[in-house]
């Protein structure tokens, strides 16, 4: 019995030649980092309130032009939500073991709900598109390229955040794409993304870290690492167990058979 496959990426590979146009338009999923990086910094902080929903509003347009042009497959599926929904727990938990939890504010329903949508639609969705469907049907259901590389790519889309946000995200991108490799839908995951993003980032904020940023830089991405291959193997025990049973099975099937 084989491992279970991404529903949309267990299909047949795309054809070579829009898998090489989505080569070429991949470097489109490296436009924030892009902008934040040549763009004058006096210029990027008196337009940051715009840029902050024009870049992402940017980045997702591309990547669903980029996804139904060239890919063509579906995109709103709530598969695999069941991996993901383990992905998003374990992420929490990584969360909350390097930072003590704040309390973002609770007298803004307006900003918090353009917040949520924010986190989920522009973020969520535009960097699992790009990073988790457009990379996938790049390089296929490879582990190494699809997962590692994919991870490190995306940690490099974070570049202008710092040394820790590199490796922090570039973990969380191994972790993305192993719930991915599970069966997790792109929507699940953008979801879980968003939900992620919004509850660290806005309803419960790091406080305070409970270690010193050196031992943050290695504690946060070796517990991130550890849920990714969690997701990497757990589905595969209980497959090999049962395939294991079966072939105990099959000689006394066959004798009574006789």
């Amino acid at each position: 019995m084989s491992a279970p496959q991404t529903p949309d990426v267990a299909e047949a590979p795309i054809a070579a030649r829009r898998r090489l146009w989505l080569l070429v338009l991949f470097p489109l999923a490296f436009v924030g980092l892009a902008v934040r990086l040549l763009v004058p910094g006096h210029w990027l902080a008196a337009h940051a309130h715009t840029l902050r929903t024009a870049l992402p509003a940017v980045h997702l347009a591309a990547g669903l032009v980029a996804w139904y042009a060239l890919v063509r497959r579906p995109l709103f599926s709530l598969r695999g939500w069941a991996w993901a929904s383990v992905l998003l727990i374990g992420m929490m938990a990584v969360q909350s073991v390097v930072v003590q939890r704040g309390l973002g504010p609770a007298d803004r329903p307006g900003w918090l709900a353009w917040q949520f949508v924010r986190l989920i639609v522009l973020i969520g969705l535009a960097e699992e598109l790009w990073f988790r469907g457009v990379w996938f049907e790049i390089v296929g259901r490879n582990a190494l390229l699809s997962v590692v590389a994919g991870g490190a790519l995306f940690g490099l889309s974070h570049l202008h955040q710092g040394l820790l946000m590199v490796l922090i995200t570039g973990s969380a991108g191994c972790a993305y794409a192993a719930a991915r490799h599970r069966g997790a839908s792109l929507l699940s995951l953008a979801l879980a993304h968003g939900l992620m993003d919004f509850a660290n980032g806005i309803l419960f904020p790091g406080a305070a870290a409970r270690f010193s940023l050196t031992a943050i830089m290695v504690i946060a991405p070796a517990l991130i690492l550890t849920v990714a291959l969690a997701l990497m193997l757990i589905g595969r025990w209980p497959l090999r167990f049962r395939a294991k049973m079966g072939k105990r099975q099959e000689p006394h099937g066959s004798q009574a058979a006789d």
